[in-house]
């Protein structure tokens, strides 16, 4: 299970620094053109507002084209150079984004909150260059002029979290708690640092918090599911992990996350069936041995992402049988074993064995005379690669 936490925190951390690249709906919007003195005016102002609009259509070659004319007429406004430099970012042209949100920030402006956000978007844009340094130096610089940016305050936590500066992270979702005590991410988020500076009862409690604002939020329930398991309240875990399926039945990883849950609590037909639905929902590509195996062999298969390969066989009741399935490297795939028997009904599984990511079904009693099939697939630990598989029957 180990490895399977490890996992799932290093895909949340990822994904909190992933989610301020998104361009779709969370990117900022530049204020429209206003005076930055008396005097000053603004020349085609209908440039700006039709910048704006190809960028509301996607159309970010046009909006460049939009904002670079009215740029050429009011060279000295702020909010020309930052939305064509967002309009450049949603178009994956960083360093001319960089440019022009830095050429943003060279005119002074009286709102905060505008400052502020300028100072966001160029950390956002440095996060997508991979300078967390630069980042972080301008997610000081926006929270110092406006102090209550929790958007400012939620990344900065998100690359604290990266770089493993755990404690400067949760003291800057405490402080985006104590602004907005509804931000159901922020009690998310800092109950996964709470879990692994093992503050265990805060983490629970910021779960708590996180499904009462958000009764719908299944990463809330896989959180919680993944802290109760680590205290071996595994009723509590595979209720939370029931919640997280209904909410979200055809996502496949939410069963192999609760197979492992039923896997350690010994629920083992339990733990079948959820890595059987698992691969089901995955596979990509299914592959049938053309012959039952009636005797001991050893093989290799190849894997890739959603690849299933079902192998029957023979056996007779009181017959005994082991299944290891190991990585021949270090870099390939996470072995996933699971035996049914002639209606496809989950009998027995397994994903870890022994600490590590092989798998194995050792001594498995064949409850009846008949056909079986052995599936082996892959689980969240690694997809590609080969799989050395051995199948021995003891009677």
């Amino acid at each position: 299970m180990r490895k399977f936490i490890v996992f799932i925190l290093l895909i949340v951390i990822m994904g909190m620094i992933g989610s301020a690249n998104a361009q779709e709906s969370g990117q900022p919007t530049a204020p429209a053109p206003s005076q930055t003195d008396e005097t000053a005016l603004v020349v085609a102002p209908e440039l700006f507002f039709k910048g704006q609009q190809a960028d509301d259509n996607q159309s970010y070659d046009r909006a460049v084209l939009d904002y670079s004319l009215f740029i050429l007429l009011n060279p000295t406004y702020s909010q020309g150079y930052f939305s064509r430099g967002l309009s450049y970012q949603s178009l994956g042209e960083l360093d001319s984004a960089l440019k022009d949100v830095s050429q943003a920030l060279e005119f002074t402006s009286p709102a905060p909150e505008y400052t502020s956000l300028l100072y966001l978007t160029r950390a956002q844009i440095y996060i997508q260059q991979n300078n967390l340094d630069a980042a972080l130096s301008d997610l000081d610089e926006s929270i110092e002029a406006y102090p209550d940016s929790t958007e400012s305050l939620l990344l900065r936590a998100r690359v604290y979290s990266f770089q493993r500066r755990l404690d400067d992270a949760v003291e800057d979702y405490s402080s985006v708690i104590r602004i907005e005590p509804e931000n159901p991410d922020a009690y998310l988020e800092r109950g996964y640092l709470n879990y692994q500076l093992r503050h265990l009862e805060e983490a629970l409690d910021d779960y708590n918090h996180a499904l009462e604002i958000s009764p719908d939020n299944i990463q809330g329930y896989v959180d919680r599911a993944i802290l109760y398991n680590a205290n071996s309240d595994f009723q509590a875990a595979l209720a939370d992990m029931d919640s997280a399926i209904n909410l979200s039945p055809q996502t496949g990883s939410l069963y192999f996350i609760r197979g492992a849950i039923n896997e350690q609590a010994r629920n083992i037909t339990q733990a079948a069936s959820d890595y059987l639905q698992a691969l089901s929902l995955g596979q990509t590509r299914t592959f049938t041995a053309p012959e039952s195996a009636t005797g001991s062999q050893t093989f290799t298969v190849q894997m890739d992402e959603g690849w299933v390969y079902h192998i029957p066989f023979e056996a007779i009741a009181g017959q005994k049988v082991t299944v290891q399935a190991s990585q021949t490297n270090a870099e390939g795939p996470d072995p996933l074993l699971v035996i049914v028997d002639a209606n496809n009904k989950p009998l027995v599984a397994n994903d870890d064995s022994n600490g590590n990511v092989n798998a194995e079904i050792e001594g498995y009693e064949i409850p009846a005379d008949g056909q079986y099939t052995l599936i082996v697939g892959h689980a969240m630990g690694g997809s590609a690669g080969d799989i050395a598989v051995s199948l021995n029957f003891n009677d």
